[in-house]
């Protein structure tokens, strides 16, 4: 399995602030993720076990042609929980899971050029991805 980084919003934001006021950062480019490469196949399990699912095998497939016809069955979901009225397609794009979810190689930036110029900061990619959905729930969103 490939190596992966993901970029958290609010770390985003603060690098983007950090950019347009620190003189070190001027007229550069720079890589902005978490800065903690992981692999999907390591993460898994752990979202398994916040929703307390056993987790299965890595089974490859295109997520958006095999939940094409699930809603109905987010629907019955949706109302078992008491959840927001929403449709499944509102609350995750397939086609971007399908690409974020389908690198065969290492997608690994560096952010090297940030830590020199002066940005240090960091996010947990697992802490991150729990938090988030800590939020949905809160929302009403997921179960």
């Amino acid at each position: 399995m490939s190596l992966a980084e993901l970029t958290d919003a609010r770390l985003l934001a603060r690098a983007i602030r950090w950019m347009l006021t620190d003189p070190r950062a001027a007229d550069r480019a720079f890589n902005i993720t978490n800065g903690d490469p992981f692999r999907w196949s390591r993460l898994w399990p752990r979202l398994a076990a916040y929703f307390g699912l056993p987790c299965g095998q890595v089974r490859p497939l295109r997520l958006a042609t095999w939940m094409a016809d699930k809603e109905p069955v987010w629907q019955r979901v949706r109302a078992r929980h008491g959840l927001a009225p929403r449709r499944l397609s509102e609350l995750a794009p397939w086609d971007f899971a399908d690409f974020a979810l389908g690198f065969e190689y290492d997608v690994v930036s560096s952010t090297t050029r940030a830590r020199e110029a002066g940005f240090h900061d960091v996010l947990d990619t697992e802490a991150m991805l729990l938090g988030q959905l800590d939020a949905y729930r809160e929302a009403r969103l997921l179960p």
